[in-house]
């Protein structure tokens, strides 16, 4: 008798491409993905297309939400360099 989860939780751009490729019914949960659009796990961030969802850290649009967040906490900053 084989595991029915009810929910599948990927770690990585390598584990999630392994259970896309394999997993189909069951919903599948994604964290810690760089670029999930780029990559093809999703078409885009508001409307899940498939059975996988999930969020990433990094996107590139966060610096400038980042940036913003800093300037309402310490307004004063005059300079500010990201790496």
């Amino acid at each position: 008798m084989g595991l029915k989860p009810d929910l599948m939780v990927a770690h990585t751009n390598l584990v999630t491409a392994i259970l896309q490729s394999e997993v189909r019914t069951v919903p599948l949960l994604f964290i810690g993905v760089a670029d999930p659009i780029g990559s093809g796990f999703v078409t885009n961030f508001a409307r899940p297309t498939s059975n996988l969802t999930g969020f990433t850290n990094n996107e590139t649009f966060m610096g400038s939400k980042w940036l913003g967040t800093l300037l309402e906490i310490a307004p004063h900053v005059d300079h500010v360099g990201f790496m």
